[in-house]
């Protein structure tokens, strides 16, 4: 699953969950900070460090913060820097949730369902945490919106 670390070849491209932000857009606002990029409808997040432990599970760190408020802050989400850490055929995915730059939770779960030297795919399904971060909306095992690490650079 060795991927080029060239950051222009492996961004994150992950638009946390599409009904989401179609909600927060229609009732509120996004903010995009630091590097995270809207393009062709996904969110773009920058590679910042990409290794391999030595069990073989490759670590992916990112870049970028998108801030969702609505309904006068009683909705507010943070989704900073994400990091996926994929085995084989399954993943995790850290992020952290405050402005402060506190440590990683992981909020999902990763199901690869393409893997190759260009590109890995992969099913996002939260974590229990992960249904704290969206305020219980999503129960534990929903889909999130598909994530792709790689592909064309753009």
């Amino acid at each position: 699953m060795e991927i080029a670390g060239n950051s222009n070849v492996t961004p994150l491209k992950w638009s946390v969950k599409e009904s989401l932000l179609q909600y927060v857009r229609a009732l509120g606002e996004i903010s995009y900070v630091s590097a995270v990029m809207e393009q062709d409808d996904e969110l773009v997040w920058p590679l910042v460090a990409d290794r391999h432990e030595p069990d073989g599970t490759r670590i992916a760190q990112y870049r970028g913060e998108i801030h969702l408020r609505a309904h006068e802050g009683l909705l507010d989400i943070v989704i900073a820097d994400p990091e996926v850490r994929l085995t084989e055929a399954q993943g995790e995915l850290l992020v952290r949730t405050t402005l402060d730059g506190s440590d990683r939770i992981m909020i999902a779960h990763l199901d690869v369902v393409e893997s190759s030297a260009l590109v890995v795919r992969a099913e996002v399904l939260v974590t229990p945490s992960g249904s704290m971060v969206f305020g219980a909306n999503y129960p534990s095992g929903t889909k999130l919106s598909p994530l792709t690490i790689g592909g064309a650079p753009q």
